[in-house]
Parts: structure tokens; C-alpha cells; sequence
């Protein structure tokens, strides 16, 4: 009978968990008063390959998995909280990263300059779109996965 120890493998979820992303609101960050506020974005979190920072896909292997999915919208308060599991061990002189793609949208600013004439024309800032889009990117340090039983010297 096992009192102690019974699992020999036991995967748990990366620490922190949740992983939590954050976006301060450009308008709140006090670096630039003028910029126009964030109204919204989606998070995707990747695994990636240490070395060559290739994707590891969940679908194709099923060595990890986010917990709710692996995209998530950003809350009112612009975080988005990621659960993440990995089902193998890291082979030896490997390493892996979590990439995750922060994509968010600002409102149009417009602004109203008035001429000499008193005449005013109003310009929007769109970026290509109504909703000016930024995608910034948050790679984490390498590290690598290994249970109790890969953890325990061997005699």
C-alpha cells in the first residue's frame, strides 16, 4: 500500500499559475496623456521551442494545454489569465518559452485644429482601419518541465 508519494508522475500547471497579462491603459500610463485609450484586445498564448523558438502546436502533439483555451479576450480591466500544463518532460539540453501575442485596439482620436480663419478640420487617426490595432509581444525566459520520477538521482 502506498501512504506517501503514490503518484510517480504527477504534471501540475506552470507556475504562476494563473499566468496574468496585463495592459495599462496608455491613457493611465502617464507617458503620454494624449494618446488615445485602449478599448479592447485578445491574448494568444504560444509554446515554443527554447532554441529555435518554433511553435510546439497543441493540436498535433498534446504535450500542453491551456486551460480555457489558448486565446483569451481582455476584461474590462485589460487582463487576460492563462492556466498552462505541460504533459512531457523537457528532453535534456532543451528548453522551451511561452510566447504571448497581445493584440489591442484604441479608440480613433481625433483632433481639432483651428486655423487663422477660424475654419476647423478634424483628423483621425486609423492606422489603416476605424480601430487603430497594436500587437506587442511577451516572451518569457527558457526553462524546461521534469517530474519527480526525472528529478530523483539515480543509484
Amino acid at each position: 500500500m502506498c501512504l506517501t508519494n503514490c503518484f510517480l508522475v504527477i504534471f501540475r500547471y506552470l507556475l504562476p499559475n494563473p499566468f496574468i497579462i496585463s495592459l495599462k491603459s496608455k491613457r493611465s500610463s502617464g507617458h503620454n496623456s494624449n494618446a488615445p485609450p485602449v478599448i479592447g484586445g485578445t491574448v494568444i498564448v504560444e509554446l515554443l521551442d527554447g532554441d529555435t523558438l518554433s511553435s510546439l502546436p497543441q493540436s498535433k502533439s498534446h504535450i500542453w494545454e491551456v486551460k480555457h483555451g489558448s486565446i483569451r479576450q481582455l476584461d474590462k480591466h485589460l487582463v487576460a489569465q492563462f492556466s498552462v500544463k505541460i504533459f512531457e518532460n523537457t528532453p535534456k539540453k532543451s528548453s522551451l518559452r511561452l510566447l504571448f501575442s497581445v493584440k489591442y485596439k484604441t479608440a480613433p482620436q481625433k483632433n481639432t485644429n483651428a486655423d487663422a480663419q477660424g475654419s476647423t478640420e478634424t483628423n483621425e487617426s486609423n492606422l489603416g482601419g476605424t480601430d487603430p490595432v497594436t500587437v506587442e509581444y511577451l516572451l518569457t525566459d527558457r526553462f524546461v518541465v521534469r517530474d519527480n520520477k526525472a528529478m530523483k538521482p539515480t543509484t
